[in-house]
């Protein structure tokens, strides 16, 4: 049906009603929840990582994504296989520097590991930077695992605002192997609904009232 002007055909007018309302509904559901968030799992945008001084392919981070891809490695890892869920750094200090958007909270920060034998993750130092470039030190950890398994080490109520966080694992056993790195957190500025949006919703809710009284 056209409808040529604001108030129309009954049917029209009702149909008009029926969708401002709609349409009013989803405006307050999109203003009501702009920036709130519960606590949860926050991906970085991107990171980066220093490659081993030997055998640099050894165990490689494949596309860049394996420590934030959801994949946790098992009790066992196959040297020189692509997509492996291990990432290894051979006789040197693993550097990874992750980027975040701004605007969140990091709290906590969980890396998983493997103890093998001549496999070791001696120290965690975590630091952070609101550029890039100058790092403040947040923590260092030294794990000193004692038998060989599987190891997630979490660092909590850590309030990180800065939107780059680096770890850096110095060497100590031959090889270094991590899986993945989550992180958690929550927005640091929730966004309240502005007076003057309900203020809006508030009129527009009145002129749907008068609309549909008239067209009756």
């Amino acid at each position: 049906m056209k409808v040529s002007t604001l108030f129309g055909s009954v049917e029209a007018g009702k149909s008009m009603a029926r969708v401002l309302f709609a349409g009013l509904s989803i405006t307050l559901l999109v203003f009501g929840f702009t920036g709130v968030s519960g606590a949860g799992v926050i991906n970085p945008i991107s990171y980066t990582s220093s490659t081993s001084l030997y055998h640099p392919y050894y165990l490689p981070d494949t596309g860049g994504v394996e420590l934030t891809d959801g994949i946790y490695g098992e009790n066992n890892w196959t040297p020189g296989v692509p997509n492996d869920p291990w990432v290894g750094w051979a006789l040197s200090t693993a550097t990874i520097n992750f980027q975040f958007d701004n605007g969140f909270e990091i709290d906590s920060i969980k890396v998983f590991s493997v103890h093998t034998g001549n496999t070791v993750l001696s120290e965690i130092s975590i630091y952070t930077s609101s550029d890039g470039n100058d790092w403040n030190p947040v923590l260092s950890f030294d794990p000193l695992p004692t038998s060989s398994g599987l190891y997630t080490y979490e660092f909590d109520s850590l309030s990180i605002l800065d939107p780059y966080i680096r770890l850096e694992l110095p060497a100590r056993g031959n090889w270094t192997l991590i899986s993945e790195v989550d992180f958690e957190g929550e927005l640091s500025n929730p966004v309240p609904v502005p007076g003057s949006i309900l203020l809006l919703s508030s009129g527009i809710l009145g002129f749907v009232g008068i609309m549909r009284n008239r067209i009756r």
